[in-house]
């Protein structure tokens, strides 16, 4: 199973991303814009030529992604809207993506059989997602799929200092948190 190391995008927020393997060496780049409009990332090798690509194709709350490998659209991924945003399908790769928006930790399945996992790991004072992929031609697209679940989960992230607790009768995200001195809040 190979790991590779993904930069935390709201540590990096430069254009380029490097890819690191387990020993440090550099693996791919991933490349890309995001914005309101046009979005669309790239995972390159380190000679510059494009292995894959996610291209927008859908704005507002379900925004789509179009997934492409080696010049060949393969999937479809759309931002989780709703009751469970832990758990997405990957329309064309059939790949289903379960997690836990809250602490960042996903594995994903195609037919029963783990395709990645992904978890957040601090290396030298930096946060990077380990991603263990189980296939090496999954890699890029498994590094694009790791990139936009991160982007998603930012409204999910936890608040420092806050004790947090599944909800039911919480707002329509579900979860609720507790002060340290014990009043109830509601995290929206």
């Amino acid at each position: 199973m190979q790991k590779l190391y993904l930069p935390d995008h709201q540590a990096n927020e430069a254009a380029t991303s490097v890819i690191l393997t387990d020993n440090g060496r550099q693996r791919y780049l991933l490349t890309g814009k995001n914005g309101l409009r046009s979005n669309h990332l790239e995972v390159q090798n380190l000679q510059g030529t494009v292995l894959a690509a996610a291209h927008q194709l859908g704005w507002g709350l379900r925004s789509k992604y179009q997934l492409i490998n080696n010049q060949q659209p393969v999937g479809t991924i759309t931002k989780p809207f709703g009751i469970m945003p832990e758990v997405r399908y990957v329309s064309g790769l059939n790949w289903v993506i379960i997690g836990n928006a809250l602490n960042n930790h996903y594995r994903v399945f195609r037919t029963g059989r783990l395709v990645f996992m992904m978890q957040p790991m601090i290396l030298s004072d930096t946060t990077y997602y380990e991603l263990a992929i189980t296939n090496e031609a999954d890699e890029p697209l498994a590094i694009l799929i790791a990139t936009l679940v991160n982007r998603w989960q930012r409204k999910y992230r936890r608040l420092p200092g806050k004790l947090y607790k599944p909800s039911l009768n919480g707002p329509a995200l579900g979860y609720s948190y507790q002060l340290k001195t014990g009043a109830n809040r509601t995290r929206c």
